[in-house]
Formats: structure tokens, C-alpha cells, sequence
């Protein structure tokens, strides 16, 4: 997934060149799990037995909102996982008891931005922000929901 062009064009960290790289991240990811606030999960197609893809908390913002953003490899694209996970994500925090969760996607990442909507979140705006893997300002989509309860 992490050395796939076609997964990796729209997020922000470099593609994995070697088994190597990826074994780092999995490292740093691993040494965070008893951090308090870290939510990184595996998303595992069961029929298939295999990890697919992941969703995690990538910040919390400094009005206590949390930021995910998620990944999934190709040949479950389309197919309805990443919008059942961001629909869980969503419950376990709001279970959590925040009232918000954020989300930002490349404009130009179509599959992204419908995943985000059939999730249930609400566009917010537009803007240009730098991306430092591509070195310029790209547009990125900015996306909440709100717990009504």
C-alpha cells in the first residue's frame, strides 16, 4: 500500500521505497500505542484475511477537535470499506466524547472527498495549503461533523 504511486499521490508522506521504510513507520506507529490520544486502527477485510488499509487520528486541533485521515489499498477501492471506517471512526470518537471530527482531502482526490460525504460529514471550505512531499500549495477540501447529541 505504502509503496503504491496510486495510493500515495494524495497524502502527505513519501512512498515507501523499500521494506525497510515501511518497517520504520510501522516502528514509530507501534512505539506510539500506549501514548494517550493515539487512534490508529488496521481496517481488515475479514473474507480476505488481510489488512487493507488504516484510519487514525492524525492530530487533534488546539480547539480539541480531532483531525483522521485514512488510507486503503487499490484493490478495495470503491467497494464501500473506507466509508464503513470512517463511520466507525466517527462513532468511537464522538464515544469518546468529542463534538467535532475534522477532515482535510486533496480537491482533486474525487474517490476521497466522496468517501468523506457518504460518511456523513459537511463540507466547510476550500483552501490552498503547502504540502511539503510535492514542494507547493495544493487545494484541499476541509470537511466536519458535528454530534448532535
Amino acid at each position: 500500500m505504502g509503496s503504491d504511486e496510486d495510493v500515495t499521490r494524495f497524502l502527505t508522506f513519501p512512498i515507501h521505497k523499500t521494506k525497510e521504510d515501511t518497517k520504520k513507520i510501522l516502528d514509530i506507529w507501534l512505539s506510539k500505542y500506549n501514548e494517550k490520544g493515539t487512534n490508529r486502527f488496521a481496517i481488515e477485510n475479514k473474507k480476505a484475511s488481510e489488512v487493507i488499509g488504516m484510519i487514525v487520528v492524525v492530530k487533534i486541533t488546539p480547539e480539541r477537535h480531532p483531525e483522521i485521515g485514512y488510507v486503503s489499498s487499490k484493490k478495495f477501492w470503491g467497494m464501500g470499506y473506507m466509508t464503513e471506517a470512517c463511520k466507525a471512526m466517527v462513532n468511537y470518537l464522538f464515544g469518546l466524547g468529542y463534538k467535532k471530527i475534522l477532515i482535510r482531502i486533496m480537491t482533486e482526490n474525487t474517490g476521497a472527498n466522496k468517501v468523506i460525504e457518504k460518511g456523513g460529514f459537511s463540507f466547510i471550505k476550500m483552501k490552498k495549503v503547502y504540502c511539503e512531499k510535492l514542494d507547493r500549495n495544493v487545494p484541499l477540501n476541509f470537511y466536519e461533523i458535528v454530534n448532535k447529541n
